[in-house]
């Protein structure tokens, strides 16, 4: 007859695992918040980092060559200003059309 495990001893050892387990979770919580805290903001700015690098790196070879690096600043240029458009219409800042709420429309320097 083979030897079965007392069910008693198992369920010492299920414990015994789980309070094993258990143990990294409270020495965290043990941890200061603030180191906590600073841990995660460089990790935030490391990813973000990272990030950057990978998006730059292939520019990188296109400023090499005289053609692409033209276009890549007109590109960039054009980035720029259509950001500052978009920005000047969303926040406000530009004071070259109004809105008509009597005729629904959207009034221009260009429109009477």
């Amino acid at each position: 007859m083979a030897a079965g495990a007392d069910p008693a001893s198992a369920t010492d050892l299920a414990m015994a695992d789980a309070h094993a387990h258990a143990q990294p979770i409270a020495e965290l919580a043990e941890q200061d918040l603030l180191s906590n805290l600073a841990r995660y903001g460089r990790y935030f700015v490391t990813v973000m980092l990272g990030t950057g690098y990978v998006m730059l790196r292939p520019l990188q070879a296109m400023f090499k060559k005289p053609v692409t690096a033209v276009f890549g600043l007109v590109a960039l240029g054009a980035l720029l200003y259509g950001t500052r458009v978009a920005l000047e219409l969303m926040l406000g800042l530009d004071n070259s059309f109004s809105y008509d709420g009597d005729n629904f429309r959207i009034v221009t320097d260009y429109t009477q």
